[in-house]
């Protein structure tokens, strides 16, 4: 139920492999348990509970356990303007001697004819222990989108970490859509210091999407 500066960003969002865009952690495909109310006045609530996420490599790793995962959101207009507004956060144990999960996020979306602006901000408690903002800007002009992004991340320890995209997707024949990205992202997490994998790293990525 997250919202925020991804939901109106085109392209391919900065998604390759040596950058990282921050959001809470969740459980992904574990097995869990979820309920949503019924959408009343504009606004819904859900909820989920997972026993274990399975992602310690053994029973006495890092797993998460007993994790609930919280949301709620609100759909309605301004005017002539769209606007959601949305918080999610998770609770859990860790089996190990790791961090329990207490991250949290709230975000928002608005959109007015082809102009859609985003933007989240939260707090991640496991592995990556810090607050994040990041925030989209989208026009869309028939076929096609073009977009800028921003993320910082700012951890508890160490330097903060932002990335900036550009970004486009034009659709060239019914299901066949044409997208890239240009991204800049400073003291990146996943790079090394070194004269081969410097902290900076620029990045360009074209890709071909295909929906049948």
């Amino acid at each position: 139920m997250g919202i925020g500066g991804k939901d109106a960003q085109a392209g391919i969002d900065g998604d390759t492999a040596n950058l990282t865009t921050f959001e809470i952690t969740d459980t992904g495909d574990s097995t869990k348990a979820s309920y949503f109310t019924p959408r009343l006045a504009g606004f819904q609530l859900g909820v989920s509970f997972t026993p274990d996420d399975g992602d310690g490599v053994t029973d006495d790793g890092d797993d998460q356990e007993n994790i609930v995962g919280l949301g709620g959101d609100w759909v309605g207009a301004i005017g002539p303007a769209s606007l959601v507004v949305a918080s999610t956060g998770i609770l859990g144990k860790n089996e190990g001697d790791g961090d329990d999960l207490r991250s949290w996020e709230v975000g928002a979306l608005i959109s007015f004819g082809g102009v859609s602006a985003g933007a989240k901000f939260g707090q991640e408690t496991d592995f990556n222990e810090g607050d994040f903002f990041n925030a989209g800007l989208k026009y869309g002009f028939g076929a096609a989108n073009v977009s800028v992004g921003y993320v910082r991340f700012n951890p508890d320890e160490g330097d903060d970490n932002n990335l900036f995209a550009l970004s486009g997707d034009v659709g060239l024949l019914p299901g066949v859509t044409l997208k890239s990205d240009v991204t800049y992202a400073t003291d990146d997490p996943n790079a090394h210091d070194n004269e081969d994998d410097p902290d900076d790293t620029i990045s360009g990525v074209v890709s071909v999407q295909l929906d049948y």
